[in-house]
C-alpha cells in the first residue's frame, strides 16, 4: 500500500515545485499575481514587470523588476499584461482593461502612453515616477487629481471630461503639449511655483483658463501661458517673465499646425510687426507662430532656449538674431512657412499631406555652438533625412558655429535623385521631406558673419580693431563700407574715439557685448 502511494504523492510534489517556479498567476489575497517578460530573440531577458490584480479586478499593481537600458523606459506593458491576466480568468483582454479603476506604478522612472488602455481608471498611485508620458491618461473618466512633487514633467491627462480640480505639488517642473487639453469640465488648477514650462495648448478648451482675464496671464515661476491683449501692432514682453509658453497673435490657442487650415479668424493680434521679448525671458515656446505681418523681433542676451513653432508662419520676418546666451534650438518647425506655391515647385502634393516651405529668415547665430534641446528627439527631428514614410535614410552633420550666418531655403528634387545629390562645400545642414515622389532640402548657406568692433574684418575684435579705427579716425586710413559700420560701435552714425573706447573695454572685459 505504502508502495502504491509513492508515485501518486511524487507527481503532486513534482506539480506543486513546477507552479511554484512558473512566473505566472497565483493566488494572494483572494487576487492573482505573476509577471511579463520580453526577450529578444537570442532568449535574453530585455525587461521584467511583475503584476498583481485584486480579486475584483478593480486594483492593479505594475512593478518594474529590470529593464536593459536599450529598452524603452516609458513603457509599462499594460496592454500585455492584461493579456496574460485574461488568459488566467478567462475573461477577454479588453475586459481586464476597463475593469481596472486604481493603478499603483512601482519602480517605474516614466508612466508610458501604453498606459491609456485602462481606460476606467480613476484613481493612481505614481510611485517613483519622474515623467508622465504624452497620451498617457488621456480621456480617464477621473474627477480630482493630484501629482506629486516627485514627477518633474507632467504628460497629458487631455479629454478627461469628468476632471474638475488639479493640484500640482511643488517640485513638478514641466507641463507638456496639450496636457489638459479639451478636460471641459477643469474649473480648478493648482500650479506651483516650480513650473518653469508649459507645453503650448496645455490647457486648451478648459473653464479654467478662459477664466484667466489678465492681459498676461503667468504661472508658476514667470510662465506666460495665455496673451489677452488684441489689436497690438507693437508688443513688449514686461519683466518678471522668464518663459514664454503661448502663442502671442491668439487668445486663444491656434487650432492647427498645418498648411490646409486659415486660423486667421482666430488670431487677435494679426497686425503684430514688432515682439520685443523682456530682459528676463529665458525660454520661447511658439510665441510668434501664424504672426504672417511680423518685421521685426528683438531678443534679449539670456535667451537660453527656442522651442518648436516660435517663429514658423511668419512670412514677413526677414532676419533674426540669436543672442550668444543660447544654448537650445528645436530645429522642427522653428523657422519657415507652409506655402502651396514655394519658388521652382511644380508637382502636385496629395491633400493628405503638408505643402513644401517657403523661404524662411536670414539667421544669425553670435554665440557657442548649439545642441539639440532635451526634450527634442534626436531621431526623430534632427540631423535626419526622411523618405515618405517616415523612415530616416541617412544622418548628416550639422556646424553651428558661431560667426556664421546661415540662411535656410527649401528646394525640390526628385526623390530618385537624392543619393546623387552633391551638397557641395556651401551646405550645412538639410532635412528631406518627401511626399508623393518628390524631395525637398532645407538648405543653410553659409556666409561669413562679423561682430560690431571688428574693424578689420578678419573675424575677431582685438586691439588691432581699436588701432584701426583711432588711425581711421585721424584720417591715417581708409575703411570700406561694411567695416564702417562695424566700426561704428556705439550706432550712433559716426566713427569716433568713442568707439574704440569701446572696443578696448570690451578686449579687457569692462563690458561683455558690443
Amino acid at each position: 500500500m505504502k508502495q502504491n502511494l509513492k508515485i501518486p504523492v511524487a507527481l503532486l510534489l513534482c506539480i506543486a515545485m513546477l507552479f511554484a517556479l512558473l512566473p505566472v498567476a497565483a493566488a494572494q489575497e483572494g487576487g492573482l499575481s505573476g509577471e511579463y517578460i520580453a526577450k529578444n530573440s537570442l532568449g535574453e531577458v530585455l525587461t521584467r514587470v511583475g503584476w498583481e490584480i485584486s480579486a475584483d479586478g478593480k486594483e492593479l499593481t505594475l512593478t518594474q523588476l529590470y529593464r536593459t537600458p536599450a529598452m524603452d523606459a516609458g513603457m509599462c506593458y499594460a496592454g500585455e499584461i492584461a493579456i496574460k491576466i485574461a488568459h488566467v480568468t478567462g475573461k477577454t483582454a479588453k475586459e481586464v482593461e476597463d475593469g481596472v479603476e486604481s493603478l499603483k506604478l512601482a519602480g517605474f522612472s516614466t508612466a508610458g502612453s501604453d498606459l491609456y488602455v485602462l481606460e476606467n481608471l480613476r484613481r493612481i498611485d505614481f510611485g517613483s515616477v519622474q515623467e508622465i508620458s504624452n497620451w498617457a491618461f488621456n480621456g480617464l473618466p477621473i474627477e480630482e487629481l493630484t501629482i506629486p512633487g516627485t514627477v518633474k514633467t507632467l504628460g497629458s491627462f487631455g479629454a478627461c471630461t469628468a476632471l474638475r480640480s488639479v493640484v500640482i505639488e511643488e517640485g513638478v517642473e514641466q507641463i507638456s503639449f496639450g496636457a489638459f487639453k479639451d478636460c471641459k469640465n477643469l474649473t480648478e488648477v493648482s500650479i506651483p511655483q516650480s513650473i518653469k514650462r508649459i507645453g503650448l495648448n496645455a490647457f486648451q478648451n478648459t473653464p479654467w483658463l478662459d477664466n484667466q482675464t489678465d492681459e498676461f496671464v503667468t504661472v508658476g515661476d514667470g510662465v506666460l501661458i495665455r496673451y489677452n491683449g488684441t489689436g497690438k501692432t507693437a508688443l513688449t514682453i514686461p519683466e518678471g517673465i522668464r518663459s514664454v509658453c503661448c502663442t502671442l497673435g491668439f487668445t486663444h490657442a491656434f487650432q492647427t499646425l498645418g498648411n490646409d487650415t486659415d486660423d486667421s479668424a482666430n488670431m487677435t493680434n494679426p497686425d503684430l510687426l514688432t515682439v520685443v521679448f523682456g530682459p528676463d525671458v529665458k525660454e520661447i515656446y511658439g510665441a510668434c507662430y501664424g504672426l504672417r505681418k511680423l518685421e521685426t523681433v528683438v531678443l534679449p542676451e539670456g535667451v537660453e532656449s527656442i522651442g518648436e513653432f516660435s517663429f514658423f508662419q511668419c512670412d514677413s520676418l526677414m532676419e533674426i538674431t540669436l543672442p550668444e546666451s543660447l544654448r537650445y534650438l528645436f530645429w522642427k518647425e522653428t523657422f519657415g512657412t507652409f506655402r502651396t506655391d514655394p519658388e521652382g515647385f511644380a508637382g502636385e502634393l496629395d491633400e493628405s499631406h503638408l505643402y513644401p516651405y517657403g523661404s524662411t529668415p536670414t539667421v544669425t547665430f553670435l554665440g557657442a555652438p548649439l545642441t539639440a534641446h532635451p526634450d527634442e528627439h534626436f531621431y526623430e527631428d534632427l540631423h535626419v533625412m526622411w523618405d515618405g514614410d517616415g523612415y530616416s535614410l541617412t544622418e548628416l552633420s550639422c556646424d553651428l558655429s558661431p560667426g556664421v550666418i546661415w540662411h535656410l531655403r527649401y528646394s525640390p528634387k526628385y526623390a530618385e535623385e537624392w543619393e546623387a545629390f552633391d551638397p557641395g562645400e556651401d551646405w550645412g545642414y538639410y532635412m528631406v521631406w518627401n511626399p508623393s515622389g518628390l524631395t525637398f532640402a532645407q538648405q543653410y548657406d553659409a556666409q561669413p558673419f562679423y561682430r560690431k568692433g571688428d574693424a578689420n574684418l578678419n573675424g575677431e575684435v582685438t586691439s588691432a580693431d581699436a588701432a584701426l579705427i583711432l588711425r581711421h579716425v585721424i584720417g591715417m586710413e581708409t575703411m570700406s563700407d561694411m567695416a564702417k559700420t562695424l566700426a561704428d560701435v556705439n550706432g550712433d552714425g559716426r566713427i569716433t574715439a568713442a568707439d574704440a573706447a569701446l572696443v578696448l573695454r570690451y578686449i579687457v572685459g569692462l563690458i561683455h557685448s558690443l
